[in-house]
């Protein structure tokens, strides 16, 4: 059976279809959308938001104007309001999709099944319950789409249609444009063939095209007005301008000197296992059906499209980065395939359409068809419903808010706080800056990123921002504190969740010092199960780190060898990271007791695949190899030195030192 493009007026048959498709999928959105900030980009694109200012790079300037827009409404907090857009447009986005793929399979139960995969999917759902662009990349992507496929059925439209498709596309590249651009040779395949008067046609309608441009205007209009939020602070030339909309400043984000062609084979099987993933084992068999049926069905230009452009945001993508197969960039790469997704859902619905055409060959029975086709499409959402609730369902979760809570309801009053990165600067500065906790607080981005209020560039080298730093704190009568690394030559006090500036320069060392309610507070954090999100169990295990370093500060200065067994290790700590802490801080020691530090490292070794980085699983090679160091056996230490210079080799691999002493 081939497939066969009637000509039908736009949008007439299946309005209410669309209603149905939307309603269900946005209130299950609604429902499992977080009451407050959470972690990944969400905290950043509130506060961008709130303060209409300017994102991380490309700058994301529509998503921001929208979320913007949203956040002036009455009610709720900012929180709500932001991720119910991120909603509204998964949903919208949902009905998009259901309408191609009725236009395609022409059977509103098929495309229903399409739509409604798509909307509870897990990744695509976990994207538009949080302050993110990616629903809304989907839904201007689609809706393109849709429009397309709407010029093949009805041509007298073809004017209107085509103003309206350049001005999604421009709107596309106003808020993703690396991933609009990726999927750009489905755009291409679905106006095949280009004749002459097609290609006039969309040359006529590029005014549309740079009308949806224009929110980069405004970015750098409103970079000029010295908003709070503004990532790398005024756009004032070209060069500028073109560095944020090519996201250079990632480079090294997006390529890794340590990646190799392992990591890329690595993370192309990541991504069938997440494609996998998506829908449940049900839908998945659909997925196959729909993807092998297609052939035979659609139109080859639309099958090679679809085809392209499913491989152009999974494959190829993963072939264009450079990352370092670990758990981080894993949680950056899985939210990409979103459009892949979307794609996929539509060959779902074509395979459902092709076992219903199967079971109607082989049954007389009308009733028993129906019941049939109805209890696949049941078994299929619902399967796909209960296996991805338990992962974004965030109705109740505030943890990342506590997590905020703690650190700026710990600091004294009047203190100036830096953080650095993202999980530190947007929970904590959606709490100070937008909820008003803790207004006496000053924030400041060690980093020269993101809060307007930088005492230096971005650009600014290590050492001249070590000079600016610690003028400011010798300027200063507040209280200073830290998150993560310290680019200051002052002492400080180490408290857990952060670190206090000792203001005695002739003490340079770091002293550990908490008190009962913050020691309470970092208790409470890491005594919960582990977190499902990725982002927040991520940060989980950076606070537990936290945890495990202030106990082995006690508690290793009284070991003996005769104490070796599990007790006195802290429970939370019995992990990869929390026993590589505790050899850490051994090893700090002047004479560290080595039957320990063996110890320490045996338990650590079987458990190196819950390394998070490249730099993490090296770590514990290393230390092995300073273990053989101390006890004189050069030629064992020279040997884990280079295991754990080839797991991670790169210039900031102590072991590059070790090995050639």
């Amino acid at each position: 059976m081939s497939y066969q493009i009637g000509v039908k007026k736009p949008f007439t048959s299946s309005q209410t279809d669309m209603l149905l498709i939307f309603v269900p999928v946005f209130l299950v959105y609604l429902w499992s959308v977080p009451p407050t900030v959470v972690f990944e980009d969400d905290g950043l694109f509130l506060l961008s938001a709130y303060f209409n200012g300017i994102s991380h790079p490309p700058g994301y300037p529509l998503y921001t104007l929208l979320a913007h827009l949203v956040t002036m409404l009455p009610g709720t907090s900012v929180a709500v309001k932001v991720h119910a857009l991120s909603a509204l447009f998964g949903a919208l986005t949902c009905s998009c999709v259901y309408l191609l793929a009725y236009q395609m399979i022409n059977n509103r139960v098929a495309a229903s099944m399409a739509g409604l995969a798509f909307g509870w999917s897990e990744v695509f759902w976990s994207q538009s319950i949080i302050a993110e662009v990616y629903s809304l990349n989907a839904f201007l992507f689609f809706l393109m789409l849709t429009l397309m496929m709407q010029i093949r059925r009805a041509p007298g439209q073809a004017v209107w249609l085509s103003r309206n498709i350049a001005l999604c596309f421009g709107l596309g590249l106003s808020n993703h444009w690396p991933l609009f651009v990726l999927s750009s040779p489905l755009v291409i395949a679905m106006l095949w063939p280009w004749d002459r008067s097609r290609i006039i046609l969309f040359i006529k309608a590029i005014p549309f095209l740079l009308v949806g441009l224009l929110p980069y205007l405004w970015m750098v209009i409103r970079s000029q007005m010295d908003p709070v939020i503004s990532f790398y602070g005024p756009i004032n030339s070209l060069y500028k301008l073109w560095f944020v909309i090519s996201r250079a400043g990632y480079a090294d984000v997006d390529t890794s000197s340590t990646a190799t062609w392992i990591d890329k084979y690595d993370f192309a099987v990541y991504f069938f296992r997440q494609f996998i993933s998506q829908y449940g084992l049900p839908g998945m068999v659909l997925v196959i059906t729909g993807f092998v049926s297609q052939w035979r069905q659609w139109p080859l230009s639309l099958v090679i499209g679809y085809g392209l452009a499913f491989l152009c945001n999974s494959l190829v993508l993963i072939g264009m980065l450079g990352f370092d197969f670990d758990v981080l960039h894993q949680y950056i790469f899985r939210v990409y395939p979103t459009i892949a997704y979307g794609i996929a859902s539509l060959w779902l619905g074509l395979g459902f359409h092709t076992f219903v055409n199967f079971i109607r060959a082989r049954k007389q029975s009308v009733i028993g068809v129906q019941t049939f086709i109805y209890g696949l499409a049941l078994i299929v959402l619902v399967t796909e419903l209960l296996t991805n609730i338990p992962l974004n369902y965030r109705g109740a979760d505030t943890w990342s808010e506590k997590y905020a809570h703690a650190v700026l309801e710990n600091l004294e009053p009047n203190a100036v706080l830096f953080t650095s990165g993202d999980s530190t600067t947007d929970p904590i500065g959606y709490l100070n800056l937008v909820e008003q906790v803790r207004p006496d607080v000053t924030l400041y981005n060690s980093l020269g990123l993101v809060l307007a209020n930088r005492l230096y560039s971005f650009s600014e080298s290590e050492h001249g921002r070590r000079l600016i730093i610690d003028n400011f704190i010798e300027h200063t009568d507040r209280p200073v504190y830290f998150m993560g690394e310290l680019p200051s030559s002052y002492g400080n006090y180490f408290q857990g969740l952060f670190l206090k500036i000792n203001r005695d320069r002739s003490r340079k060392n770091t002293v550990y010092q908490i008190n009962a309610q913050l020691h309470d507070d970092l208790l409470r954090l890491i005594a919960v199960p582990a977190p499902v999100d990725h982002w927040q169990s991520l940060m989980h295990q950076m606070l537990t780190l936290d945890y495990c370093q202030m106990s082995a500060f006690f508690i290793l200065p009284t070991l003996t060898p005769g104490t070796l067994d599990e007790t006195w290790v802290e429970p939370l700590c019995k992990t990869y990271l929390g026993y590589l802490k505790y050899a850490e801080l051994l090893l700090d020691l002047e004479n560290p007791d080595r039957r320990i530090l063996d110890f320490l490292l045996a338990r650590a070794e079987p458990l190196q695949i819950q390394a998070i980085s490249k730099k993490d699983r090296a770590m514990v090679e290393y230390y092995r190899g300073l273990f053989y160091m101390i006890k004189g056996d050069a030629l064992n230490a020279n040997q884990f030195f280079q295991r754990a210079l080839s797991t991670w080799p790169h210039p900031d691999n102590p072991a590059n030192t070790s090995h050639k002493n």
